[in-house]
């Protein structure tokens, strides 16, 4: 076996062990927080793997309901959520600061909240 072969298999190797280990190290999971069929929204789904909590101290994670899915970060403490642009919280955006005392949304900051410490 000539040593471009071997380097080109140990170059595979390691590329397909890469993708393998970054494939699985974000698994998703899934939980649904919310269901209310007719309400608003009608369901709420949070990826429990992907909840964190910032530097900035805001939490982070990804969600999923009625609308569509994306990235929400959230104010435990004032139960305020935010936008999340870039991988980081608008700040200027304090999406629904009234919203966080309807019931869906108290249901939605209580469950991601009690995953962090």
């Amino acid at each position: 076996m000539s040593l471009q072969n071997s380097l080109t298999k140990a170059i595979f190797a390691v590329g397909f062990f890469s993708v393998w280990i970054l494939s699985s190290a974000y698994a998703q999971n899934w939980v649904r927080v919310i269901d209310t069929p007719g309400g608003d929204p009608a369901y709420v789904d949070v990826d429990v793997d992907s909840i964190l909590k910032g530097v900035d101290g805001l939490v982070y994670y990804d969600m999923q309901d009625d609308l569509g899915a994306s990235s929400t970060a959230i104010d435990c403490q004032e139960q305020i959520f935010y936008v999340v642009v870039n991988g980081q919280a608008d700040l200027k955006s304090r999406l629904y600061p009234v919203m966080a005392r309807s019931e869906s949304a108290k249901k939605e900051a209580d469950f991601v909240c009690s995953r962090v410490s």
